[in-house]
């Protein structure tokens, strides 16, 4: 789920270079990435319900196939030459179990709300219409009762299912392809606790514990959707690290071409493959990158004045200029957007991210931080500056919550006045 409306606030704030369309990466890294990290949930939900107009897959088999098509897809795409890592979201922490069923249970209730509103309107039409115009109205369509996503789920036994499938795509093109000859794979299934994007980053650290592998220079890449993602990569303190997204709105037509999978790609998934369409739905799918070097360097412009080299970085961006200043404000930007709330914690009611909450945190803590004031030391939350900075985002709190409560009012009035 991620952070609502976080993405596009990063961009406004420290700029559009910090994303690269897909060819554009590609051409400044020919050769691909050195590890890739994949949260496999996005693709999965893709796959196994997409939006329309694109039509849903007919059984869990085409799903599957679906699933293995765009995997290897995306890792045609990135390249990755030492490790690819794959990872399905585990049992997930309290906070987000919590939310999870919050969020299921009022879906849940907004459908049986729609069905009960349209089988109202429709009795309402036919007493209108009364008994020769009812005749008229074609009936009802009786359609099958659309696939349950909540199966997407640790434990059920598709998700099972999926898994064991996913183990034999990657097992298969271990022995198949020339391509993976010297790649390492990894694969964390759902019987491994933890998130994906957090698996992922776990083992980006244990790697750095264990003989600074991650700081040699080396190119991570890490695929998924959740905005979370850019404050996890912040958090790594890795300034060769890039985040593959799905393209988005112009950027995802305006590259409809560019940049297919290859031949053999299209090929090998046509070779008896379920689900008919799935190699024109794959090479539909574009990628924009957002290079966190770069993002890095504007952040250390736009907040700390900071010099440094190119923002664009080759779109990886090193950053061994700057001051060991700009890490420790990353983590404190990372804490300042947990305010703003996450999968695991709610927002602060006047901090709410598409209000631009998070850049009224940075305003009023930026003053507190001039006086040697620090939100996070070493890793650790320092809880007397957290304090300050709570009595300082207090005094314009009520007004910031007033004016939040008067534009859903006209949001709503005009809704209704469109209806």
């Amino acid at each position: 789920m991620g952070v609502p409306g976080l993405f596009p606030w990063l961009v406004r704030r420290y700029g559009g270079e910090i994303v690269l369309d897909g060819p554009v990466w590609k051409a400044a890294y020919p050769s691909g990435v050195d590890y890739l990290y994949v949260d496999l949930n996005h693709l999965v939900h893709r796959c196994c319900h997409p939006e329309w107009p694109t039509p849903p897959p007919a059984s869990e088999l085409e799903m599957f196939a679906a699933v293995r098509a765009s995997l290897l897809h995306l890792v045609e795409f990135a390249a990755p030459r030492a490790l690819l890592f794959v990872a399905i979201d585990g049992v997930a922490p309290r906070a987000k179990i919590n939310q999870q069923r919050r969020r299921r249970f009022l879906s849940a209730r907004a459908g049986a709300q729609r069905e009960r509103c349209t089988a109202a309107a429709h009795a309402e039409l036919r007493a209108l219409l009364g008994d020769e115009g009812a005749a008229a109205l074609p009936e009802a369509e009786q359609c099958d009762p659309p696939w349950d996503s909540n199966v997407i789920t640790p434990g059920t036994p598709f998700l099972t299912e999926l898994s064991e499938a996913v183990r034999r795509s990657l097992e298969d093109q271990l022995q198949t392809d020339k391509r993976w000859a010297s790649l390492a794979v990894v694969f964390s299934s759902w019987d491994e606790p933890g998130e994906g994007e957090h698996k992922a980053m776990r083992f980006v650290r244990a790697m750095r514990a264990h003989g600074g592998q991650a700081s040699d220079g080396l190119h991570h890449a890490i695929f998924g959707q959740d905005a979370d993602l850019l404050i996890l990569s912040l958090c790594s303190h890795e300034p060769h690290f890039s985040v593959l997204r799905e393209a988005t709105g112009l950027r995802a037509r305006g590259a409809a071409d560019a940049a297919a999978p290859s031949d053999a790609l299209g090929d090998e998934l046509d070779d008896g493959c379920l689900y008919a369409s799935v190699v024109d739905a794959v090479r539909a799918i574009q990628f924009e990158v957002v290079s966190v070097g770069a993002l890095r360097l504007a952040i250390g412009r736009r907040d700390l004045q900071l010099g440094g080299g190119d923002a664009r970085g080759g779109g990886g961006g090193a950053d061994d200029g700057l001051s060991a200043e700009l890490e420790e404000w990353l983590d404190e930007l990372c804490c300042l957007a947990c305010m703003c709330g996450n999968d695991f914690l709610p927002p602060v009611a006047s901090l709410l991210v598409h209000e631009n909450g998070l850049g009224i945190a940075i305003d009023r803590y930026m003053p507190l931080r001039q006086q040697g004031h620090r939100l996070v030391r070493r890793g650790i939350v320092d809880f007397a500056t957290l304090w300050r900075l709570m009595a300082a985002l207090s005094p314009d709190e009520s007004g910031r919550l007033h004016a939040a409560q008067r534009r859903d009012a006209q949001r709503i009035r005009r809704e209704a006045a469109a209806a």
